[in-house]
């Protein structure tokens, strides 16, 4: 039965096909003109291309993009994973330095700041001490003839 169907709706569209481009070329009309045209339009078109592409290099470039594409997500998800470990390392060492200054003795002394450093902060104190105060203003009396005073 299959086979009977398989030849029999071939031969009916042909036969179809035929008795239409017949009564079309008697009675000089087109069926469906507009939408044919795009049809036949298309088809040349895509003959065009299977005639014209190389599919091998087409196909090899279309890979060649892929992978390009593939190992710079690959690249920015590793990027993205050490980022993420550099921040849980950074916290790591800085929860342990808190740790250790915490529990660190109080008898340990800082370490010494630099010449430059040590000379500023001498500098400082002693321009603090040399400081003259400034010098009392005596508090005045209001007066009528000086209201704001």
């Amino acid at each position: 039965m299959f086979y009977l169907v398989a030849v029999l709706v071939p031969l009916l569209l042909l036969s179809g096909f035929l008795t239409l481009t017949a009564y079309e070329t008697r009675h000089n009309i087109r069926f469906f003109g507009v939408a044919r045209a795009k049809l036949d339009a298309r088809t040349e078109r895509v003959a065009f291309i299977l005639a014209h592409v190389d599919f091998g290099k087409f196909f090899f470039h279309l890979l060649r993009d892929g992978l390009a594409h593939l190992a710079h997500e690959i690249a920015q998800l590793s990027l993205v994973l050490v980022r993420l470990l550099e921040r849980t390392l950074t916290r790591a060492v800085r929860h342990l330095r808190g740790r250790r200054a915490a529990n660190a003795p109080m008898t340990t002394q800082a370490v010494s700041s630099s010449a430059f450093v040590e000379t500023m902060t001498y500098f400082k104190h002693t321009l603090r001490r040399s400081r003259q105060a400034p010098p009392a203003v005596p508090a005045e009396s209001t007066t009528p003839e000086n209201p704001v005073g």
